[in-house]
């Protein structure tokens, strides 16, 4: 990983002729994701710079358009890449609130305190987010709420959370 530079998301698909991306991205870093920002793309060790040349923030994703990316086949090109911003150009959050980079790799474990899995993902869906936890063999899908999420403590590395009548199934070992 580069010096300061922070994932938010990744290209989910083209959008349009013109070189425009569909971007599923933690919503908390709209303020990073304007015309004239730097963005940086990457694909295993590959990286390459763009600056935004616009933006529109949609219900669940971003709609960006990258200087340099003019139509389709440009476009086409990016999907499925991760993104990540300069670390300075994300603002501080609110107490209790994290972006998505701030939670990838905890533990997620049940209010029994049963390990459900790391962190591995976050969906943004237009009623609230998921979050993936996954161990070998087992994927727990969260939704992001207050009824489920208990408590995210950064510093003891652990995401507390409650599991709802036929959320997923939670078997006894």
């Amino acid at each position: 990983m580069g010096s300061g530079l922070l994932w938010i998301g990744a290209i989910t698909k083209p959008f349009g002729l013109r070189g425009h991306l569909k971007v599923q991205a933690d919503p908390a870093s709209v303020e990073s994701l304007k015309p004239g920002g730097r963005i940086y793309v990457r694909q295993d060790k590959e990286q390459i710079d763009f600056v935004i040349s616009e933006a529109k923030a949609r219900n669940n994703h971003f709609i960006l358009r990258f200087t340099g990316v003019e139509d389709r086949q440009g476009a086409e090109a990016l999907v499925g890449r991760a993104l990540y911003v300069r670390e300075e150009s994300l603002g501080k959050l609110p107490e209790g609130e994290y972006y998505w980079y701030q939670m990838i790799g905890l533990r997620v474990v049940s209010e029994e305190g049963r390990f459900l899995g790391c962190l591995e993902e976050v969906i943004s869906t237009p009623a609230h987010d998921v979050w993936v936890a996954r161990t070998p063999g087992k994927e727990y899908l969260i939704p992001a709420v207050a009824e489920v999420i208990l408590s995210v403590d950064q510093r003891e590395g652990e995401i507390k959370v409650r599991a709802l009548q036929g959320l997923w199934e939670v078997d006894g070992h």
